[in-house]
C-alpha cells in the first residue's frame, strides 16, 4: 500500500485542476499563481453592510511609500455573517463618495474568503495606486 503525503497529493490535485482551464484577468495582482479563480464575482460573499464613522487622523502603511503615514483617513466599519467587524480605512486622496465605493468593492471581496482566514483581520487600508496588496492586525 502506498501512502502519498497530504502536500504531494494537493500540489498532484492543484495540477490536474490546472490542466484544461481558459484564461482570463485575474480579480487581483498575485491570484495567478495559485490559481486565477480564487475569488470570482460569483462567489457569494458573508459581508453584511458597511457604516460610514466619519474621518480621523490614523496611521497606516503605505506600499508606495513603504513606511507607516498619518492620514486624515474616512473610517468605515464592514460587518460579516460570522459576527466579525473590521474598519476599514481609506486614504483622503479619494473623495467621500470614491472612498465609499472602494471600502463596499473590498468588503464584498474579503467576504467571499473563507471566515477563517480573515476572522482575527482587524483593519483594512485603501490607497490609490496598483501597488502589491498586504494586510496586517491593526498594530497587536
Amino acid at each position: 500500500m502506498i501512502i502519498f503525503s497530504k502536500r504531494i497529493v494537493v500540489l498532484f490535485a492543484l495540477t490536474i485542476l490546472n490542466i484544461n482551464v481558459s484564461y482570463s484577468a485575474p480579480p487581483f495582482g498575485g491570484t495567478v499563481w495559485f490559481s486565477k479563480d480564487i475569488i470570482t464575482d460569483a462567489d457569494p460573499s458573508a459581508f453584511i453592510d458597511l457604516n460610514y464613522k466619519g474621518q480621523e487622523n490614523r496611521t497606516m502603511f503605505d506600499r508606495r511609500t513603504g513606511r507607516f503615514s498619518t492620514y486624515y483617513a474616512y473610517l468605515f466599519d464592514a460587518r460579516y455573517k460570522q459576527s466579525v467587524t473590521l474598519e476599514i480605512l481609506v486614504n483622503p486622496e479619494f473623495s467621500q463618495q470614491q472612498a465609499l465605493r472602494e471600502a463596499r468593492k473590498y468588503a464584498r471581496y474579503i467576504g467571499k474568503i473563507p471566515a477563517f482566514l480573515f476572522r482575527d483581520m482587524k483593519e483594512v487600508y485603501i490607497h490609490r495606486g496598483d501597488e502589491g496588496f498586504g494586510g496586517g492586525r491593526g498594530g497587536d
